[in-house]
């Protein structure tokens, strides 16, 4: 089907991406920063969050070079960080 986006309408949040290369399991490293971009060729939306100002500045760049503008703060200690996230 031609202009159809399988993740259209979807939303992706990545938890606490402090560079765009990480790896998990160490033996099968990804590229975090070509799996978002795949995700927002396909219609995804995507925000990203950070566990605290420290990790702001990169996770904003991550973010950006992903095609979103969609940051935010969340320490998953903080139950009032997650309802303000997830309420948006």
């Amino acid at each position: 089907m031609r202009g159809h986006h399988p993740l259209e309408g979807e939303t992706h949040v990545d938890f606490y991406p402090a560079n765009a290369r990480s790896s998990a399991p160490r033996e099968r490293p990804f590229d975090r920063l070509g799996i978002a971009q795949a995700m927002r060729r396909e219609g995804c939306d995507l925000a990203f969050n950070y566990a605290n100002d420290r990790f702001k500045e990169r996770v904003v760049e991550l973010a950006a070079q992903a095609g979103s503008n969609i940051t935010m703060p969340m320490d998953v200690t903080s139950d009032e960080q997650i309802e303000a996230a997830f309420g948006r």
